[in-house]
């Protein structure tokens, strides 16, 4: 048992420290064009990569889902288990207009779900989600929020 939770804890870390290594190597992407007799101008920012962060603080299994728009069933990135953390990665074309990321969140066996705030996502930045159910499974404690890139 002791063995299986140093495991844990070791995951943990791994998939933390390989998402900070994702985010770092795409800040900074970013570069000047210089056009000839202007001034130099920022370069369109292509398509970049969505991270987002899951922590389940609850003992429910917990599906998440990518909402297109508020009123969609949404696309379903995975299941965070109970008392874990998983990293979720998806294209920028997968968000809303203007670049906007709303997740919706239902415990396995509970009849309830949660839909996120809908916030802004630019390149660099890193959503996170933190999942705290009830007994019954609810999530209406659960945060939402972008982190910046450094």
């Amino acid at each position: 048992m002791m063995q299986c939770s140093r495991r844990r804890a070791v995951l943990r870390m791994a998939s933390m420290l390989m998402l900070v290594g994702a985010v770092g190597g795409t800040v900074g992407c970013a570069r000047k064009v210089k056009i000839d007799g202007e001034p130099e101008a920022p370069a369109a920012v292509g398509p970049f990569t969505v991270y987002l962060a899951v922590a389940n603080q609850g003992y429910f299994d917990v599906n998440v889902y990518l909402l297109r728009s508020s009123d969609a069933m949404g696309r379903r990135l995975g299941t965070v288990s109970g008392n874990s953390t998983r990293t979720f990665t998806f294209s920028d074309n997968q968000l809303q207009p203007g670049g906007r990321l709303q997740v919706m969140a239902r415990a396995i066996g509970s009849r309830s779900g949660w839909n996120s705030p809908t916030l802004s996502v630019s390149p660099g930045n890193v959503a996170k989600l933190i999942l705290v159910s009830g007994n019954s499974g609810e999530l209406s404690r659960s945060q939402f929020y972008i982190e910046p890139g450094s």
